[in-house]
């Protein structure tokens, strides 16, 4: 009798056992699962946000820039952690040949992906872009006694290349030559670049730089183009915007307060009494100084910028 309790606790004793350690295993099991399913939400939710940097990333990558590079894409840059792919849309509003109003960012990493898009408004500037081989506006007569040009320029080449910025009658000419801002039959010329006088250096591509030209010889407008010399193989490479001219010279701290102003302001209400033929280049080649010099544009593209 006392062999068949022993025996019964036994069997009692392994079946607890056997249902304890089934219990642990089917609890370390479902532990397990719980780990790895936490461990694999939180890696999704690494991936997404990786990702959303990735994007954010790339639009500020393209915000630094101005889009002034982004061609239509996709344009991809590898980083070790995923990849950032970046596309321009074809509206037409920005940045002369490389024309976008809509980016998209995409941030990816092999698990995630997200998008950013950014949808550019109407520009604040507008500026004339001349594609360097036959782009020009044509003015014609304007005035015979100009003693002042101003204009901005952004070229696209400044090493190896001779922009023609302002023709006036085909012998006084304005143009740059491998970063230098030099003229042709001007008597005695007074260079401002940037309101720094006789400054003549452009020191950068993709960057706007303001230009003033004064003489006390009075110049003949009377065959004025902008972007060429008339009968030359060279033409302007870039973009110009605020062309003026002034039967009047300026003293240095109007020059510099025209600097000032800035590309956005309107020159129209400079020395006005003096102000003799102004091209804004509001997606016209209108004169904007109300002598009615209006312009003809020959192949040049109207571009915010």
């Amino acid at each position: 009798m006392k062999l068949l309790r022993k025996s019964q606790d036994g069997v009692f004793i392994s079946v607890f056992a056997m249902a304890t350690v089934l219990l642990m295993t089917i609890m370390i099991s479902f532990m397990a699962d719980r780990v790895l399913n936490l461990l694999a939400n939180q890696a999704d939710v690494f991936s997404q946000r990786h990702v959303y940097w990735l994007s954010y990333s790339g639009m500020e990558v393209l915000a630094i820039d101005r889009f002034s590079g982004l061609n239509l894409g996709p344009n991809n840059y590898n980083l070790a952690g995923g990849t950032i792919t970046a596309t321009g849309s074809t509206s037409g509003l920005h940045n002369g040949g490389n024309k976008t109003n809509v980016v998209t960012s995409k941030g990816s990493d092999g698990n995630s992906v997200h998008n950013l898009k950014w949808t550019i408004g109407n520009p604040v500037y507008y500026a004339l872009s001349f594609d360097g081989s036959n782009d020009y506006v044509d003015i014609g007569n304007v005035f015979n006694d100009v003693n002042t040009i101003s204009f901005w320029i952004h070229a696209d080449d400044i090493t190896s290349n001779t922009d023609q910025v302002i023709d006036l009658n085909g012998t006084d000419y304005i143009k740059v030559v491998n970063g230098e801002v030099t003229v042709n039959n001007i008597d005695s010329p007074t260079y401002y670049v940037n309101s720094v006088s006789g400054e003549q250096t452009i020191t950068a591509v993709d960057t706007w730089y303001h230009v003033m030209v004064t003489t006390a010889t009075g110049i003949n407008v009377n065959d004025m183009d902008i972007g060429r010399l008339e009968g030359e193989i060279d033409f302007m490479d870039g973009l110009i915007d605020q062309v003026a001219l002034w039967n009047t010279t300026f003293s240095i701290n109007q020059v510099r307060s025209l600097y000032i102003q800035g590309r956005g302001f309107n020159v129209g209400t400079f020395a006005s009494g003096n102000l003799k033929g102004y091209w804004p280049f509001e997606n016209n080649a209108n004169d904007g100084s109300g002598n009615n010099h209006n312009g003809t544009n020959n192949g040049a593209t109207y571009t915010g910028s």
